[in-house]
């Protein structure tokens, strides 16, 4: 785990391409509570919105976290996130991720956040395995849930070759300083079986910013699906990841540490899900990739200027 704050902007050259024309085509999800994509990474990715993506604007470079680790049934994950509704004052949606093989949806809501991690992906529609490539044998959903106390998130994973439907289950805290109300987060963590930590510990801002000079192609993401057209707090498009297919080696002066953790589980999922901003710069697009401390999941923020 790293123990130092980093943060580095990069700005992508011109052979980070949007995709590869041998790529499968974009799949069309059946069920229009989330998008679904190619993967090969081992995490999962999380698609947040530029203004819901855990940060830090002023202070010390680090978060303040407690978080606990252990095994939850489907019923005992559905309890996990009725907690968090019912206690710690969520001030956005939820916002998850879930990989199954070679398959990654990305979707807002806990219930359909619940569903998905329990019903795996791997019959789904339109989707076969990228060429030459090895889906990862495990399968693992996250959330994002920001509350008045901070970030809530929830990492859940098993063993997708067994029948077992007990995950292995993490569930913290990320706050931008003390906590004050230990009484709003107390109800989530025995809901697991576990205790509030008695000791909080720091998690140093980790984050990848990624710029280019040109918009990815898109499609709109219907209303039902991730947010309203229109509402530029919630995710908006479907596009392509300018780093799928892209080797490290291209990018200069990136650090090991951000390579091996988030710029490579991210290079390996094909389409990421944006907001839209600003008229000033129109062909503009940013990723802004933060590593949480989970073991399985990248938090990412992607944002494209409006052409109109």
């Amino acid at each position: 785990m790293a123990t130092e704050p980093e943060t580095r902007a990069i700005s992508l050259p011109d052979n980070c391409t949007w995709r590869d024309p041998k790529d499968p085509p974009w799949p069309t999800p059946e069920d229009p509570d989330q998008i679904l994509t190619h993967t090969t990474a081992r995490k999962a990715i999380v698609c947040c919105p530029q203004l819901q993506i855990p940060s830090i604007e002023r202070g010390s470079p680090h978060f303040t976290t407690c978080t606990t680790s252990t095994t939850a049934t489907e019923s005992g994950i559905a309890d996990v996130l009725d907690a968090i509704r019912t206690h710690c004052d969520p001030v956005a949606p939820c916002y998850y991720g879930v990989r199954h093989k070679y398959v990654q949806a990305y979707g807002r809501g806990a219930r359909q956040f619940k569903r998905t991690l329990t019903d795996p992906l791997d019959d789904a529609p339109a989707l076969t395995p990228p060429p030459q490539q090895t889906p990862a044998p495990d399968h693992v959903g996250s959330c994002c849930w920001q509350t008045e106390s901070g970030w809530i998130i929830v990492e859940a994973h098993r063993d997708s070759v067994t029948d077992d439907a007990t995950f292995q289950i993490r569930v913290g805290l990320m706050m931008l300083g003390p906590l004050t109300r230990p009484e709003t987060v107390e109800p989530v963590f025995n809901t697991v079986g576990e205790s509030l930590p008695g000791m909080q510990k720091t998690w140093p801002l980790r984050q990848l910013i990624l710029t280019r000079d040109r918009r990815p192609p898109t499609e709109p993401v219907a209303e039902e699906t991730l947010g309203t057209a229109g509402d530029t707090r919630r995710l908006q498009i479907h596009g392509g990841n300018p780093l799928y297919g892209t080797q490290s080696d291209d990018l200069q002066a990136l650090p090991t540490t951000l390579r091996d953790t988030m710029f490579t589980p991210l290079s390996r999922v094909s389409t990421l899900v944006y907001t839209t901003e600003g008229r000033t710069s129109p062909h503009r697009s940013t990723l802004t990739v933060v590593e949480p401390p989970l073991m399985r999941t990248l938090f990412v923020a992607g944002t494209v200027q409006r052409t109109t």
